[in-house]
């Protein structure tokens, strides 16, 4: 597993000095995780079917989007426990769908390491603070892992 040490070296994030009430970067990881929702609905259902929900997750993230610093009230305890269950359901679906998570984890991670300006080297970042890809970017080789037997 990737260290959050790793992760901030990588994209010269300073972990250490973000506030645990950052109300930008809290906001930003639900975002994400809408985001990536959205992306395995498309990957798994129909495409008239994701259509169908894809307003309903923009409103979600509009509304994260307005809540304001007070709003937060970071329940470690909670959040450490859905976020367990978040990555057990994501074993669980790997080994459904036969995915050899670990190893598709490293592609992804060492694809998300060029998440950089190809000409100044620096990270290329949206407004609400993502880290994007430059427009050179080749995506990761899944297959590699997937269709190997």
């Amino acid at each position: 597993m990737v260290s959050k040490h790793q992760i901030s070296d990588d994209f010269e994030i300073d972990y250490e000095n973000i506030s645990i009430k950052d109300a930008r970067n809290i906001k930003l990881r639900f975002i994400l995780y809408l985001e990536k929702l959205e992306e395995l609905l498309e990957a798994s259902f129909q495409e008239e079917k994701t259509q169908q929900i894809k307003p309903f997750l923009s409103f979600i993230k509009k509304e994260i989007n307005n809540f304001s610093s007070d709003s937060i009230k970071l329940d470690k305890i909670e959040i450490a426990k859905v976020l367990t269950d978040i990555d057990y359901i994501n074993i669980g679906s790997s080994i459904l769908l036969d995915i050899p998570l670990n190893d598709c984890f490293e592609i992804i991670h060492r694809n998300n390491l060029e998440k950089e300006d190809s000409f100044n080297k620096k990270p290329i970042t949206r407004a609400d603070g993502k880290i994007l890809y430059d427009s050179n970017h080749t995506p990761p080789n899944l297959e590699s892992v997937l269709l190997k037997d």
